[in-house]
């Protein structure tokens, strides 16, 4: 058993992770703690954003995907932080499809554009069906 000192609770060895600088080889938090304490520093330092602007974003938002509208209850996973990779600005919270399909479309609206164009009227249709 190990204490966190994040949550202060006894936890098995198991739910630590490594840490090689330690003098019993794991982390001082557990692997939940941690987690968190990762996803918070991302959230301040990489985005700016502490826990009160990201609950103003989300109550904004209806505590939905700004992109899809599912809630954030149905999902499951957190929505993510979307912003500009051009200049680092937040422009909302998306659940993890959205994120990953601008991701994939480079968030290009010309790309965007000729995918809705696409789905719209593709170049080919099985008639057959």
């Amino acid at each position: 058993m190990k204490m966190c000192i994040c949550c202060n609770k006894k936890k098995q060895v198991s739910e630590f992770g490594a840490n090689k600088r330690m003098s019993d080889g794991l982390n001082q938090y557990c692997k939940i703690c941690a987690q968190a304490k990762n996803k918070n520093y991302r959230q301040k330092y990489l985005y700016g954003l502490d826990s009160e602007k990201i609950e103003e974003i989300l109550e904004a938002q209806g505590y939905r995907c700004a992109i899809c509208g599912t809630h954030r209850d149905v999902l499951n996973r957190d929505l993510h932080i979307d912003h500009c990779h051009d200049s680092d600005k937040v422009r909302g919270l998306l659940c993890v499809n959205c994120n990953v399909g601008l991701g994939h479309f480079k968030d290009s609206v010309d790309l965007l554009t000729f995918a809705i164009a696409y789905l719209q009227n593709p170049p080919y249709e099985d008639k057959d069906e």
